[in-house]
Order: C-alpha cells, then structure tokens, then sequence
C-alpha cells in the first residue's frame, strides 16, 4: 500500500511534467494541440499502473519472474498484436513491400527494436530491484532531460511554466525519498519490536 505522501508525491510529479507541456502552448508553439496534453496525461497514468502491476505480480511474489521472461512474454504478445492489427488494417503488405524496395531501412528497424528491448530490460530491473515508484521516477526524469536537451538543441524561451515544472518535478523526487525513507523506518521499528 501506498502513504498518502507517496500519492501527494505522484501527483506533484504528474503536475510538473503537466507544467513542462503547458509551456509549450504559452511559448505559442505550433504543434501544440490540447488533445496531445490529455493522450499524455493518459499515458502516464497507463505507464504507472503498469509499472505497479508488473511489480506485484511478477516481481512481489513468491518465486519471481526474471526479467528476461517477462519481456520475452511480452514481446510475443506485443508481436502478436501488432500483426492482427497490421493485417486486418491492411498494412502488412504495404509495409512488406516497402522494406523489400527500400532495404538499407531494415537495419534501423532491427538497431531500434534492439534498443527497445534493452530500455525495456531496463525499466524491468528498476522495477525488480527498487520498485514501480522508483522506476516511474527515472522514466520520468528521462523525459524531462528530454526536454532540458531540446532546449540547447532547439532554443526556444523559457517561460515560467517550463522553471516552475522543474522544480516541482525535482520536489516530487524529493518527496518520493523521503517517504521511501520514512516507510523503511516504520519497517525497520516493527521488525526491530
């Protein structure tokens, strides 16, 4: 079960990276749609129960998953699903033959779907060894160095929701610690009583 300042601390973290996105719309950037803002939201409600459940499942049991399992199985069905949507779209055969004229694309097909496979081994381990909240923090924390990068790659100005978003992010990291913290010490007195 979660404290009510692991809660508070989800929502500042969501609240930041909320922020991040608004600048993006006070900056008056054109490709800013306040669908995309809802179908992120979304994702990161999804990533985060996804990431509980595998830890409780999977990882919080009595004889754990390896990781390797769980992304092996995963991947199957990932496959699995991909091909009935892309067959019943209409789309396997297009994409098949677009690979077969355009072959140097086949090989950043394959560097991507590796690489994927490795972040996602990641995220498995993080789940595994520090837990769901752990593993959310960093996932997030990637995409807000995301954004610090574009920033020297792609200077745009820095408003206010982009400052205030950071440092309630890097408070929401604060937070999250200290209720880690404060949940090890109640454990530690009740195994220690």
């Amino acid at each position: 079960t979660y404290s009510p300042l692991e809660y508070f601390s989800a929502f500042t973290l969501v609240t930041g990276v909320a922020l991040f996105t608004l600048g993006d719309a006070a900056g008056g950037s054109v490709n800013f749609n306040p669908i995309g803002v809802v179908l992120i939201t979304l994702a990161l409600c999804v990533d985060a129960l996804t990431s509980n459940f595998e830890e409780k499942v999977f990882f919080r049991v009595g004889k754990p998953s390896s990781q390797a399992e769980v992304l092996g199985y995963a991947s199957l069905l990932g496959c699995f699903w991909s091909l009935i949507q892309n067959i019943s779209q209409g789309e396997l055969g297009p994409a098949l033959a677009h690979a077969s004229e355009h072959s140097r694309v086949i090989p950043s097909i394959c560097a991507f779907s590796v690489l994927g496979y490795v972040s996602v081994g990641f995220v498995l381990s993080l789940i595994k060894y520090f837990g769901a909240t752990e593993a959310e923090i960093v996932k997030t924390l990637r995409k807000v160095l995301s954004i610090i990068i574009s920033f020297a790659l792609f200077p745009k100005p820095l408003n206010w929701q982009y400052v205030v978003g950071f440092a309630v992010v890097c408070a929401s990291i604060y937070l999250t610690t200290k209720a880690k913290k404060i949940k090890r010490e109640q454990k530690a007195l009740a195994g220690g009583a």
